[in-house]
């Protein structure tokens, strides 16, 4: 049996096998004699994100809001459809990554929540919890750091929606976190 010409696999061909291949490729110019280098195509341009306000002008702007008296325990972005909240309400997203403000005052927890945001729009990340605590040690008062993360969430530009975890994953105590991804 002959072995096959690694560098020419033409030559393993008949002659009659040669002409049929040659009539069906018709006028093309084989590759390995062109002497053209094919390109990789260019990589796409960085697409230009928005810029998110600094912490300051948050932190400031928060405090001149006054406390969500409805204190909504839900929220989509205005355009938005309603599947959209609906598939985060049932857990249909990943969580990619979480924060704990347990022990933190609002200053604090504030600025973490701030720059966890801008911290997960840069990795791409889509989905995330926030572990706020239920509020217990708060007294009398409303859940000072629940609403809080609230607030925060529903004017930061990186936020589409925001939903109670389930309750296996902290209930009233978290909120999972849907955000935009630039591609």
């Amino acid at each position: 049996m002959h072995k096959p010409n690694k560098q020419n696999p033409a030559e393993t061909l008949s002659e009659e096998d040669q002409k049929l291949f040659r009539e069906a490729v018709g006028g093309t110019n084989p590759l390995v004699d062109s002497g053209r280098h094919y390109l990789q195509p260019k990589a796409p341009k960085p697409v230009r994100r928005p810029q998110t306000p600094n912490h300051n002008e948050l932190l400031d702007e928060l405090s001149s809001t006054p406390a969500d008296s409805e204190d909504q325990t839900y929220f989509l972005r205005a355009g938005l459809q309603q599947r959209v909240l609906r598939k985060l309400r049932r857990g249909q997203h990943h969580i990619e990554d979480h924060i704990d403000l347990h022990n933190l005052n609002q200053q604090e927890a504030s600025k973490l929540i701030a720059e966890f945001i801008d911290f997960a729009n840069n990795h791409r990340l889509h989905c995330v919890k926030i572990i706020h605590g239920k509020g217990l040690g708060s007294g009398k008062q409303k859940p000072v750091l629940t609403t809080l993360t609230r607030n925060i969430l529903r004017r930061h530009p990186g936020v589409l929606a925001f939903t109670p975890a389930s309750n296996s994953d902290g209930g009233s105590g978290a909120v999972w976190v849907l955000l935009k991804t630039n591609k």
